[in-house]
């Protein structure tokens, strides 16, 4: 790009003999100074930014200059992570574009707008994060999600956490039992599975570095209950069992924004709290080398009652 600043020149022949001209009125120049680009910044933010798989949900992206006037030119990609959302998105006038979208899959996703720039303008981006969440499917005092929960080799898996609403009952707790439903992991002493209560404090492992070394599970529905009359076996099969640590992993946080694991090793560390609200399953694989999955899901009973009240009578006292 080179300075209009300095000394123009204007050199003119003729180059055939025979005939002659003139330039009359002299010549002159026009030039247009290209304009500095400014920067820009783009936000984006969600219409329901905990939203249930098949909702539609909308982002709506707002590219501005930073002396905060509207950039009204160019475009805007929307992608989750590093996968785009459809085409890019003209911006209007008030430096706003959006996109509507239903097919986000259960779990977190951090969806990022970026502006493509224009002339005099330059790019920028900008995220939100957006939590999709299955709907709890419910049967009398049993809530399930039965979406599938995909363990990698190694790390946290796929949705994390997996979630329950529950909603409606009254009382306090008195008992709770957890199903994992389908669970096949090529070493399953990999697997943890953490579960929390509405109150994330309050959790316990349901399994942890059990069913032996180098023993697989193959798609076992595993059923926890205090009352049950043993552990996880080696290797693991289908069946009701006490929740099993054979590990005291209490000290061990769990990846990615999960509770701090307790000491708790019964189900019975949530009795006497309120059932409502978000029950989670925060799973992971702690070693490499294999994966799995819990294809079914999982779902909780509780059931609860409200607390005993003794009344006392009055007792008048002796008049003499």
């Amino acid at each position: 790009m080179a300075s209009a600043n300095g000394t123009w020149r204007l050199y003119i022949v003729d180059d055939t003999t025979g005939d002659a001209g003139e330039i009359s009125g002299g010549w002159s120049l026009t030039i247009t100074p290209e304009t500095a680009a400014v920067a820009t910044t783009t936000t984006v933010v969600s219409s329901d930014t905990t939203s249930f798989t098949g909702d539609l949900v909308t982002f709506t992206a707002t590219v501005r200059t930073t002396g905060d006037a509207p950039v009204g030119s160019g475009t805007v990609q929307f992608a989750d992570g590093t996968t785009n959302l459809g085409v890019p998105v003209e911006v209007d006038a008030s430096g706003q574009a959006s996109l509507t979208i239903g097919t986000l899959s259960e779990g977190a996703h951090v969806i990022r707008a970026t502006y493509s720039g224009a002339t005099g303008f330059l790019t920028s981006s900008g995220t939100v994060n957006q939590r999709v969440d299955n709907r709890t499917v419910v049967t009398d005092t049993t809530f399930c999600n039965t979406g599938v929960i995909s363990l990698p080799d190694v790390g946290q898996a796929s949705p994390y956490p997996s979630n329950i609403f529950v909603s409606g009952l009254t009382g306090q707790i008195t008992k709770v039992t957890a199903t994992l439903r389908g669970v096949t992991h090529q070493a399953s002493l990999d697997l943890d599975a953490l579960l929390a209560g509405p109150t994330p404090t309050t959790n316990l492992f349901l399994l942890s570095d059990a069913g032996g070394n180098n023993n697989a599970v193959n798609n076992a529905t595993l059923t926890f209950d205090d009352a049950a009359t043993g552990s996880v076996p080696n290797p693991i099969t289908s069946g009701t069992f006490r929740p099993t640590n054979i590990d005291d992993e209490s000290n061990d946080a769990m990846p990615g924004g999960a509770p701090t694991p307790t000491n708790a090793t019964t189900l019975a560390t949530f009795n006497g709290g309120s059932p409502n609200g978000t029950w989670s399953l925060w799973t992971r694989d702690d070693a490499s080398g294999d994966s799995g999955t819990i294809a079914g899901g999982w779902c909780l009973t509780i059931t609860s009652q409200a607390p005993t009240v003794t009344v006392l009578s009055a007792v008048p006292s002796d008049s003499t």
